[in-house]
């Protein structure tokens, strides 16, 4: 699960800063996507902005197209996104029964290696924006 926080200090919205929200918030998805794996597909249809019900993969074919789930994947979290109000906290998430052994057990970890990958990428930011280096 990653969090992110968007919340401003001050009344004004300013559209640039909603921009980036969004950007940033599918940047993310699309690295999450990137770094997770797919044999049926279940785990990359259950990442979630929103919060959905996860997907099982008992049943389901072994072997899938990897790039078939992640274009998938990629346009349905778009469009969450889209919904993402100014301002507000997000989550993206995945629900699936087997999300806790690909993060912890299979060695993937596509959530919390985002989360590292952002968190330098925002600190970095931060410190040039204040004028560092």
């Amino acid at each position: 699960m990653i969090r992110v926080s968007t919340q401003r200090r001050g009344e004004g919205v300013n559209l640039r800063v909603d921009r980036f929200e969004k950007s940033l918030l599918n940047k993310i998805s699309s690295r999450v996507v990137k770094l997770s794996p797919v044999d049926t597909g279940a785990y990359m249809d259950s990442h979630t902005w929103a919060g959905e019900q996860g997907q099982s993969s008992d049943g389901r074919p072994r072997g899938q197209s990897r790039s078939q789930f992640a274009s998938a994947a990629e346009t349905r979290l778009s469009g969450q996104v889209e919904g993402h109000q100014p301002g507000s906290d997000e989550t993206l998430s995945n629900s699936a029964p087997h999300a806790w052994d690909v993060e912890h057990q299979h060695g993937y970890a596509p959530y919390k290696q985002t989360a590292r990958e952002f968190n330098n990428f925002l600190r970095g930011a931060l410190t040039r924006a204040r004028g560092g280096s």
